[in-house]
């Protein structure tokens, strides 16, 4: 027991100095491993590939934040666009409509916001618009109507009695005559103008678009008409309206335009001047233009032209009767036939308008 006692004794403490001695080489030898593991990452981060792993990963978290940012913008200008633009847009383009004279027209209701509440107090005004114009289309066309008649049998008359069938008339009672024609003759083209633009506005004129010959069923009425006004102001006509293929049209809604336009020609055409009256039958459409010498008009009165009951405000204009009806019906037929109108003037020389009309008319007029 003593020889194990003493061997123990011998052999734990060499035991642990072998352990402490092992210890120590191992710790000797972890510290100079990452002695080296430091120097080696001390290396790279000063080496140009950590640099370039580092802008590497800038760029990365650059773009991924540029991604973000992009796809919130979209976001937002989508919600912008279906919430606010979009319903804007709609609605813009109704009143514009509107203020062309299209009363039917209306804005739709898109939002439930401030917007769609504007929209649905627009088309509530627009119902009252076109109820207060139907209501005064239909007093206009039955007062039109009511005169008609009566000053057509006075022009009659009058013309009778300056002719003398009734008997001899005197000089300043035949002047008297001709000025009670011409003024009669003035308010059966008032009348007329009134009639059509009421059974325009009211729906009850008929759109019946056929082939014709343009020059014998529109162009020839249509100067019967205008001729006696234009001669009692001395005014010289050249036209140009060859025989060519048959236009499709309806031929009693272009004989309206083109009185409207010829009338105008001479009422506001200088006294003694010259009228112009084109048609060219193109492959694709059908032009006419009508060109006058007279004051013609400025740039900034050329967008009032085709509006309801507007007249120019020149004071040479505005010295000759007119309605503001004739160009915006003309306007409206024409646009009835998916074409366009158009005019021009060099203000103190001349004004020329034109129509232009698709051949064949588009598909559902």
């Amino acid at each position: 027991m003593k020889s194990l006692n003493l061997t123990s004794r011998f052999l734990i403490p060499v035991g642990a100095a072998l352990a402490l001695v092992t210890a120590a080489l191992v710790w000797d030898v972890t510290m100079a491993q990452t002695r080296a593991a430091e120097q080696a990452f001390q290396a790279y981060l000063t080496s140009a590939e950590l640099h370039r792993h580092l802008a590497h990963m800038r760029l990365a978290v650059s773009l991924i934040g540029l991604a973000v940012l992009g796809a919130m913008a979209l976001v937002i200008t989508y919600m912008l666009h279906r919430n606010i633009l979009r319903p804007l847009a709609a609605l813009s383009e109704a009143i514009t409509r509107m203020a062309r004279g299209d009363l039917a027209v209306r804005a739709p209701v898109l939002t439930d916001d401030e917007i769609g509440e504007l929209a649905h107090t627009f088309n509530q005004m627009g119902e009252q618009l076109q109820e207060a114009n139907q209501a005064y289309m239909e007093m206009l066309a039955f007062v039109s109507h009511e005169l008609r008649n009566p000053i057509a049998s006075i022009i009659t008359d009058a013309r009778v009695l300056a002719g003398g069938y009734l008997g001899p008339v005197e000089p300043r009672q035949a002047q008297k005559l001709v000025r009670l024609i011409g003024n009669g003759s003035y308010l059966l083209a008032l009348i007329r103008e009134y009639l059509d633009l009421a059974r325009m506005e009211g729906g009850s004129l008929a759109f019946r678009p056929r082939p014709s010959a343009f020059p014998e069923e529109v162009v020839e009425p249509a100067l019967e008409l205008i001729l006696p006004q234009l001669e009692a102001r001395g005014m010289t006509l050249e036209r140009s309206a060859p025989e060519g293929p048959e236009v499709q049209c309806d031929p009693d809604l272009l004989k309206i335009v083109l009185v409207n336009l010829l009338g105008n020609a001479v009422k506001y055409g200088w006294e003694g001047g010259i009228l112009r009256l084109g048609v060219e039958r193109r492959a694709d459409r059908l032009r006419v233009t009508v060109w006058n010498q007279g004051p013609g008009f400025s740039a900034q009165e050329r967008p009032r032209l085709f509006r309801k009951f507007s007249r120019l405000q020149s004071p040479e204009l505005q010295e000759r009767k007119g309605t503001g009806v004739g160009l915006y019906t003309a306007w409206r037929l024409v646009r009835l036939h998916g074409g366009s109108m158009d005019a021009r003037s060099e203000p103190g020389q001349w004004a020329e308008f034109s129509l232009e009309i698709p051949q064949p008319l588009p598909e559902g007029l």
